[in-house]
């Protein structure tokens, strides 16, 4: 479980030097990651996207030729997706499997949606 910002009150913000970004966190990982987007040293060759790591332009690629992404093997349904993650959260639309749970201690919302859990927690709890 990742906690909210304001539970590191020792903790100073980092916060990006580009004008146009406004990123802060007070989490070095994090904002060693974000920094490095904004080198954009891989050049997309099919389209005029850049990317600050190989590997997401890797997986960017992906976009350009459906033979290298993930099919949906529901019947009736032909959905394509660029990540494993994302077919994952997908197919559990279909099956059910897993049921995700808001990590706001008391709040109890589920969902089969990991993106609509992180998006409640953005908006009701701030996080």
């Amino acid at each position: 479980m990742r906690l909210h910002p304001e539970a590191f009150p020792d903790r100073p913000w980092l916060e990006c030097a580009r004008p146009d970004c406004g990123y802060k966190t007070k989490m070095e990982g994090d904002f060693s990651r974000h920094v490095v987007k904004h080198t954009d040293k891989y050049a997309c060759s099919e389209c005029d996207k850049r990317y600050g790591r190989e590997s997401e332009l890797q997986h960017h690629m992906r976009s350009h030729d459906d033979t290298l992404k993930y099919r949906c093997q529901w019947p009736g349904c032909d959905r394509l997706f660029t990540s494993q993650t994302n077919y994952k959260y997908h197919m559990n639309g279909h099956t059910g499997e897993t049921v995700y749970t808001c990590e706001w201690e008391g709040c109890g919302k589920t969902s089969l949606s990991l993106k609509a859990i992180k998006n409640h927690m953005s908006k009701e709890h701030k996080c």
